[in-house]
This record gives C-alpha cells, sequence and structure tokens, in this order.
C-alpha cells in the first residue's frame, strides 16, 4: 500500500471498486513467488555442498511453511496500515523487522534472552512459526507442544489479520475523506 502511495497510484486504488482482499492476496502471491525463488535456490546451493534436507522435505515441513506464510500475510496487513499511518516505510519496517530477528529466534534461541524479552517475543507469530521449523527440521516429535504452537500461530495470526483490516479500513476513510474532502 506504501509503494502504492509513493507511485500516485493509492487514490486511484481507493476508488476502484476492486475488492481489497483479492489485491492484498495478489501481493501476497508475488512476494511468495520471490521468496520461493530465492528459497529454491539457497537449497540448491545447499544440496551441492552436501546438505542433508530428508526431514525438510516433508509435509509437516510443508504445512508449517505455509502456516508462516499465512502468518506474515496477517502481519503485513498489520504492518500496510501502520506504514499507512505514519507515512514511512524505512523507519517502521526495519524497527520492526530488526527487533523480530533479535527476540524471535532468528538471530539465537530465545532461551538465551531475559524473560521480559521472552515474554516481548510471543505477540509476534513468528516466534511459534520458528519454534514450529525447527521441531520439524530436527525431527523433534513432540505432538502436543506442536499443536499448541499450530493453535498459536493462528490465534496470533487471527488477531494480527482483525487489527490490520480494522485499521486499514479507518486508514482508507481517512484517506479517501483527505483526498476529496
Amino acid at each position: 500500500m506504501i509503494t502504492e502511495l509513493r507511485e500516485g497510484t493509492l487514490e486511484m486504488l481507493l476508488l476502484s471498486p476492486a475488492p481489497r482482499s483479492e489485491y492484498f492476496l495478489g501481493c501476497l502471491l508475488e512476494q511468495t513467488t520471490r521468496a520461493f525463488l530465492e528459497f529454491g535456490t539457497v537449497l540448491i546451493v545447499g544440496v551441492l555442498f552436501g546438505a542433508k534436507l530428508s526431514n525438510f522435505l516433508s509435509t509437516r515441513a510443508l504445512i508449517t511453511i505455509l502456516l508462516a506464510i499465512l502468518s506474515f500475510f496477517c502481519m503485513g496487513i498489520l504492518l500496510s496500515s501502520v506504514m499507512l499511518y505514519t507515512r514511512d516505510t524505512y523507519l517502521t519496517q526495519n524497527t520492526l523487522f530488526v527487533t523480530m530477528s533479535l527476540v524471535c529466534g532468528i538471530t539465537y534461541p530465545i532461551q538465551y534472552l531475559p524473560d521480559w524479552v521472552q515474554n516481548v517475543a510471543q505477540i509476534f507469530p513468528l516466534t511459534p512459526a520458528v519454534t514450529l521449523f525447527r521441531n520439524v527440521v530436527i525431527g523433534h516429535e513432540n505432538l502436543i507442544s506442536n499443536h499448541l504452537l499450530i493453535v498459536q500461530i493462528l490465534v496470533l495470526s487471527g488477531i494480527y489479520l482483525v487489527l490490520g483490516m480494522i485499521w486499514y479500513q479507518s486508514m482508507e476513510r481517512k484517506l479517501v475523506e483527505s483526498i476529496f474532502g
């Protein structure tokens, strides 16, 4: 949405009768395709260097990746609303990405962080998604903890989606009013 604002096409998008959900899903499809192309390249290079991907190439891993995509999409809806509100991408997006990479277990396991930071990490769907992915790849078969992680991902994604859509609709009304008085 912020790209539409920068390119001067946001007004036309807001006035068009096109459903927003299809627009968002189209953006999701484009970004997911790009990510899979990059990810596929990494996998090919990994295999060439001897990586063993037996646990990675499973139904559980595919389901985990789909859950992660869902959570990223829902977080993206909320983030796009925040960026439209602040009219800023770099500070908002980079602050969120750095924060998530530090507290969600991307850079290092969250168990090494202080308790209060571990609690903050639980508000991001990325934290249970990373944990679930690691469990699946290393073959950790604790079904109860994996099911709880799936529920956590779905609940957090739902919260992010609802908040993002509500805030987006509010921002859309304000933008239309500011453009057309």
